[in-house]
């Protein structure tokens, strides 16, 4: 039996020191990044000059330009690798480590009336990440913790803060464990989750327990707990009550007009990072385009003897928008991407102009919402206002073998093809 020199209370488990009476710790590798994909600044925050790769270590000369870093994989060789830069420097760390509840939370969920199901399938990463079975019970999962534990201390700065989620399987072991690594005086604060008495709670209990998965279930039941917590299944939950719950308490309410006229010519001068097009009819200097697609409209708009005059609505920076109830029940914005305005013998005909390459879920919503908007504005203003949806390959179609001079053309182009949504 090995002589073990314990100065203070500690938590010991078979395989904590070795037959010297040495502490086993595993420290992991440190191991070079490797960049899967890069995520550029969006263009509202994006300055000239500063674009980095993801994992850019330039930041090692510029404090304030550090770039955020999604890192995928075992969190113990993460933490290793992160230790050369951050070590004393990290203020904030969060952790969610298996409950040790034994499961390995692989089930089929029947959602909503339909019968659909959900199946998640663990991948050969995932059963390592998700899985909550420990080959030495209790004593593989502390030294897990442990070694893990060990290399956050080495992470956070003098001030920092570890916030660790757990329950009540492990806690009071964790507790004792975190006392040993950082320090008993460290410790703050314990918080405690409650459910609350919400009027949506109960139906949401009511649903998961005798509905979700095509029978009753005991909530109570730590695996299900654990298998709740899989984003496919809650988001499907999420999706359904969401939508069930806008459909019960969104009102669609009719356009009225009030204040003053609303002017594009009144925009304030705003950057563009994206395409431009150089166009006469134009109501600014240039039109902004997202893609090419946008690019090659903006020119036919500009070529059609019909069009009197467009602009591109260019998002947030002319703030045209509608507003449309989403597929998860929530109010969203739609921002269009022209308007025109098109001289027709019957007089002038202003368009809300739609050009699409992919279309998805919430397109037909967008749809609906837009050309009600042009309906009630038609019917407050007494001018004619009507919405149009062009999708890509009817568009190139036509390009290619129409009159694309005209506009009109383009619509009757509709009345063959029957590929675009038009109001």
């Amino acid at each position: 039996m090995p002589t073990i020199d314990i100065t203070r209370p500690e938590l010991i488990w078979p395989g904590k020191y070795d037959e010297k009476g040495n502490r086993v710790e595993n420290r992991g590798t440190a191991l070079p990044f490797q960049v899967i994909e890069t995520i550029k600044e969006g263009r509202a925050t994006r300055e000239p000059g500063r674009m980095g790769g993801l994992f850019s270590f330039a930041a090692k000369q510029d404090e304030n330009n550090r770039h955020n870093k999604l890192i995928w994989g075992d969190n113990l060789l993460v933490l290793a690798s992160l230790m050369e830069e951050y070590a004393g420097k990290v203020d904030l760390i969060y952790i969610d480590p298996p409950f040790a509840t034994g499961s390995e939370f692989s089930f089929t969920a029947i959602i909503g009336e339909s019968g659909v199901e959900v199946f998640k399938e663990q991948s050969a990463i995932e059963v390592k990440a998700c899985r909550d079975t420990w080959g030495r019970g209790l004593e593989s999962y502390l030294q897990m913790l442990s070694d893990r534990l060990v290399l956050i201390r080495g992470l956070l700065s003098e001030n920092g803060s570890l916030y660790l989620h757990l329950d009540d399987h492990v806690s009071h072991y964790v507790k004792a464990l975190a006392d040993e690594v950082f320090g008993r005086d460290s410790f703050v604060n314990e918080i405690v989750c409650q459910r609350t008495n919400a009027e949506l709670y109960p139906k949401v209990r009511e649903y998961v327990q005798k509905r979700c998965f095509g029978g009753t279930v005991e909530l109570d039941d730590v695996g299900l707990r654990r298998a709740l917590n899989h984003s496919g299944l809650l988001d499907a939950i999420a999706g359904m009550f969401g939508r069930k719950i806008g459909e019960l308490t969104a009102t669609l309410q009719p356009v009225k007009l009030t204040g003053n006229d609303y002017l594009l010519s009144e925009t304030e001068p705003f950057l563009w990072w994206r395409m431009i097009a150089h166009a006469d009819r134009t109501i600014f200097n240039v039109v902004p385009c997202y893609n090419d697609l946008e690019l090659g409209f903006a020119s036919f708009l500009n070529g059609c003897d019909d069009i009197d005059r467009f602009a591109a609505l260019a998002e947030w920076f002319t703030k045209f928008h509608v507003r449309y109830l989403s597929l998860t029940g929530s109010i969203r914005l739609y921002y269009p991407d022209f308007v025109a305005v098109q001289t027709t013998p019957y007089g002038e005909i202003h368009w809300i102009l739609e050009t699409k390459g992919r279309e998805f879920e919430e397109t037909t919503s967008k749809d609906f919402h837009m050309a009600r908007w042009c309906e009630d504005v038609s019917h407050e203003s007494g001018e004619s206002w009507r919405y149009l949806k062009v999708l890509q390959p009817v568009f190139e179609d036509f390009i290619r073998r129409g009159d694309y001079r005209r506009f009109e053309a383009l619509l009757k182009w509709e009345m063959v093809n029957k590929g675009l949504f038009e109001n």
